[in-house]
């Protein structure tokens, strides 16, 4: 479980780069290595980031999140945001992903 912290924790120091290399290596990391936990940092890159190509890698993998707990964060992100665009990315990402979002 140790092992698990540390590289959780060294993604989300690697996810917070400012160099855009470490930033597309931690997401690739992170599709393999992280967790859950990762989801809400994945998001604000997918939404914020500078740099187009990390922005599409993490809606890439915030698309791919199978997670039913995936849905909660998502929710709570759009029910933050009066963007319109990131509103749009949100509702994109629980169609994307399949979540059931009847409820």
């Amino acid at each position: 479980m140790t092992d698990q912290k540390i590289t959780i924790q060294n993604l989300t120091t690697n996810l917070s780069s400012p160099d855009d290399q470490i930033v597309l290596r931690a997401i690739d990391d992170t599709r393999t290595d992280g967790d859950i936990s990762l989801m809400p940092q994945v998001i604000n890159i997918m939404l914020n980031h500078k740099n187009d190509q990390v922005k599409v890698k993490a809606k890439k993998l915030i698309f791919d999140t199978k997670v039913d707990t995936g849905l909660e964060i998502i929710i709570n992100h759009l029910k933050q945001t009066e963007n319109p665009t990131h509103q749009a990315v949100l509702v994109a990402a629980l169609w994307e992903a399949g979540f059931n979002c009847t409820d």
